[in-house]
C-alpha cells in the first residue's frame, strides 16, 4: 500500500494477462512485498516495493515464502487496478488494460518446476475471473515487440534455461481451462475422528475456523487454491456451498462416485 502504483489507483477494464519473470536470481517474495504477513519474512535490506519512490508494480508474484518450501501466490495490487508492470512502447502501454504478474526465477529446476505449476494455475484462474480466453494470455517480450511495452525477453530465457517454450505454458494454461470445474463433487471419509477441521490457512498448526462430518458432501468449486504444504495439497474453498470459507486437507477427500 505504500507502492505509488497502489496509491495512484487507477481502476482500469482487464483484457490481457502479461506473464513476466524478475530476470533478478531471487526466488523470496519478501525480496519485493512487504510487511512480514502469512510467512513472508523480512526484507532486512528494505530494498522491497512496499514503498514510495519504487515506479514499478504487477498485480501479483509467485515464488518461496519464507521457509523455502512453499510455493505462494501473493496478490500485491486490487483486481483491476491499473499495474506499472511492462513499460510502454511506441505504440503505448498495456499497463492500460492488463493485469500482470512475476515469477521469482531461482536457482534450481526443482523450484522451476513448481512456479511454473503454480504460474499455469493462476494463469487459468485470471482468465476465468476477468473472463477472458487463452488468447488474452501474453508475455512482456512479446508485448515489446508488438510495441505496447518496453523492450524486454521476460519470461521467456527463463522457461527456456529448463526445457520449455511459451508454447508449452499457453498449452498447459488451456488444457487447465478445459477441465471441468463448478460440479466436482467430494466427500469427507477416513478423518479416524468422525470430522475434518477447517482452518484459517493451509496448515495443520492453523485455527480451526469449522468442521466438516464424515461424508459430508464438498464442491470442489471453479476459484479454488490448491498449495502443496507439508507433505499434503491443502485447498481453499473460497465459494463453498457449505458455508465455510478456509483450508482443508485434501487427503480426507474422496470423489463421490
Amino acid at each position: 500500500t505504500k507502492n505509488d502504483c497502489y496509491k495512484a489507483g487507477k481502476m482500469i477494464k482487464v483484457t490481457k494477462i502479461i506473464v513476466h519473470s524478475t530476470g533478478a536470481v531471487n526466488p523470496y517474495l519478501k525480496r519485493y512485498i512487504q510487511p512480514n504477513v502469512e510467512g513472508l519474512g523480512i526484507n532486512t535490506y528494505k530494498n522491497d516495493w512496499n514503498r514510495s519512490g519504487i515506479a514499478k508494480c504487477v498485480g501479483a508474484m509467485i515464488g518461496y515464502l519464507d521457509d523455502g518450501k512453499t510455493i505462494a501466490t501473493v496478490r500485491t495490487l486490487p483486481y483491476g487496478m491499473r499495474n506499472w508492470g511492462c513499460g510502454k512502447g511506441k505504440k503505448g502501454t498495456y499497463n492500460d488494460c492488463a493485469d500482470q504478474f512475476e515469477i521469482l526465477e531461482g536457482y534450481t529446476e526443482e523450484y522451476f518446476k513448481k512456479v511454473w505449476k503454480e504460474a499455469v494455475e493462476y494463469s487459468a484462474y485470471l482468465l476465468r475471473y476477468y473472463k477472458l480466453s487463452i488468447n488474452a494470455l501474453t508475455t512482456h517480450s512479446y508485448v515489446g515487440e508488438i510495441g505496447y511495452g518496453s523492450n524486454h525477453s521476460d519470461p521467456i530465457p527463463y522457461f527456456n534455461k529448463y526445457g520449455k517454450t511459451w508454447k508449452d505454458f499457453k498449452a498447459e494454461v488451456k488444457a487447465r481451462l478445459m477441465e471441468k470445474t463448478g460440479d466436482d463433487r467430494y466427500i469427507v471419509a477416513n478423518t479416524g475422528d468422525g470430522f475434518l477441521n477447517v482452518r484459517s490457512n493451509h496448515s495443520a498448526d492453523s485455527l480451526i475456523v469449522g468442521v466438516l462430518r464424515d461424508g459430508q458432501e464438498v464442491i470442489h468449486d471453479t476459484l479454488v487454491y490448491t498449495i502443496y504444504d507439508g507433505g499434503s495439497y491443502w485447498w481453499k474453498i473460497n465459494k463453498p456451498s457449505i458455508g465455510l470459507t478456509g483450508w482443508v486437507n485434501s487427503k480426507y477427500l474422496k470423489k463421490k462416485k
